[in-house]
């Protein structure tokens, strides 16, 4: 009989598995209530992190180190909270801050990658024929652009003054004022352009603008004797630092000087252009005395950003992209001045030197004008100006190259050059033409060369082919026997 018929081994074997169903079903419920005490913790704080075996706050807060043990730390107070905000807002207007400058940086980059270097850069002037020259060839350089790199507006849609809304009140203008009709011509634009071709009271006009001479000039575009208007374009040459204006119609064979208002090259050379009052002022100046005066539009056709000033570096320092000539330390480089000029003789003026005058009253050339100051826009202005007073706008190095024999006012003494010579090497006789012959003055009628006295007169050589005439007896003396 084997042990699974004894009936006390099968008692045995039940009680055994009995036991151990027992201590499974012991460890299960261990299990279980492990599970719940863990998913109900609310007041024990403390939970096992599988990873680090590390106490863990319920609440998510750190905790604390006191020698051996962990401490929890505390939440956060009100203070360390509004520190930590005040530092944040404090780091977004460091980024703010930073990006701006980059913004400012790139878009001043951008405007000369648009305009061109600032530096000298000599162009080839292959592209324009100088011929019958009136200034130094060898002094006319690039601008660091070539024909119309600079393009020049011509006939464009005027704005009336409620609809230019991009012009702020404190912009500088250039004011033109003819027969009625008023014009505005923000400077933020023609810094780009330099040139603008258009009537206004029924006159063909150039409005021109030099950048690097701050020289604001309005030309009538028909010189004497002619019958067509001229299209002025930018040739992207310098004299003087002064721009030279083209012909559109002549091409690269006319160049014109703006701030000698002539022609100094080309089939006109030597002719001059008739120059129109004008002013350089702030808009809101500007539009006060001129309510119903137009302007002209930013939408100029070309891809120009216009809120850059690509010459504001240059503004801000004394420093010259070229050379000029002559050069007078009476008032510092940039100083603006007011220029007026009638016939040969020529003034400028400052704001400064006008003292605590609202206008004083002047002559050239026995021409009277009188200077009005704009106290508000610190500007100057030429008004009651007699026929023949001329007048325009630039810094005070440009002024002074094409007008040495200046006066200041309010000063007791000429400006005095750079090196003592105050005549600039402007007029010379046109290039291709021979100097005229010299003709004897009516009281000094040209003879004969007479010989030095004490010594004899030269005797005439003989005609070729002709034989010697024989030699006279000096006086006194028998005459030589003739041969037979």
């Amino acid at each position: 009989m084997t042990n699974s018929d004894d009936p006390n081994s099968k008692a045995d074997s039940n009680s055994k598995a009995d036991s151990d169903s027992t201590a499974d079903s012991e460890c299960e419920n261990e299990s279980a209530e492990a599970v719940s005490d863990g998913s109900n913790n609310t007041d024990g704080k403390v939970e096992s992190d599988a990873s680090s075996h590390e106490p863990v706050p319920a609440d998510g807060s750190e905790r604390l180190e006191s020698g051996p043990f962990k401490e929890e730390l505390k939440p956060a107070s009100k203070g360390s909270i509004v520190v930590q905000w005040v530092a944040a807002l404090a780091s977004i207007a460091i980024c703010v801050w930073v990006g701006n400058l980059l913004v400012i940086y790139y878009q001043q980059w951008s405007a000369q990658r648009q305009q061109g270097p600032m530096i000298p850069v000599t162009i080839s002037r292959s592209q324009f024929i100088v011929k019958f020259a009136t200034i130094p060839t060898e002094e006319i350089v690039g601008g660091g652009v070539g024909i119309d790199g600079i393009p020049s507006i011509t006939d464009p849609e005027l704005l009336t003054a409620k609809e230019a809304d991009y012009v702020r009140k404190d912009n500088r203008v250039i004011g033109v004022e003819y027969n009625g009709e008023a014009v505005a011509f923000p400077i933020r634009v023609m810094s780009w352009h330099e040139v603008v071709n258009l009537s206004i009271g029924g006159r063909a006009l150039a409005v021109t603008y030099c950048p690097l001479c701050d020289s604001a000039v309005i030309f009538d575009r028909i010189p004497a004797d002619e019958t067509e208007p001229i299209e002025f374009g930018v040739s992207g040459l310098l004299y003087n630092n002064n721009v030279l204006l083209y012909d559109r119609a002549q091409g690269e064979d006319s160049l014109w000087a703006q701030m000698m208002a002539k022609s100094v090259s080309g089939p006109m050379s030597g002719k001059k252009l008739t120059v129109l009052p004008c002013e350089l002022t702030s808009w809101k100046s500007w539009k006060s005395r001129y309510p119903q005066t137009k302007v002209l539009p930013i939408k100029t056709g070309h891809d120009r950003d216009y809120r850059v000033d690509p010459y504001l570096s240059y503004t801000e320092t004394d420093h010259l992209n070229f050379g000029v000539y002559p050069e007078s330390k009476a008032l510092s480089r940039k100083t603006r001045v007011l220029g007026v000029w009638s016939g040969k003789e020529s003034r400028c003026y400052t704001v400064d030197s006008l003292g605590e005058n609202d206008s004083i009253s002047g002559s050239l050339d026995g021409k009277s004008f009188t200077i009005q100051v704009d106290r508000k826009s610190g500007t100057l202005r030429v008004e009651n100006a007699g026929e023949g007073i001329n007048s325009m706008y630039a810094y005070w190095f440009a002024w002074y190259a094409f007008y040495p024999k200046t006066s200041i006012y309010g000063a007791d003494e000429l400006p005095q050059p750079i090196g003592g010579n105050n005549e600039p090497p402007l007029e010379k006789p046109i290039e291709g033409e021979p100097p005229a012959p010299e003709e004897p003055t009516e009281s000094d009628p040209a003879a004969p060369e007479e010989p030095t006295e004490g010594e004899p007169p030269a005797p005439e050589e003989p005609t070729e082919g002709e034989p010697p005439a024989p030699e006279e007896p000096a006086e006194g003396e028998p005459p030589a026997p003739e041969e037979d």
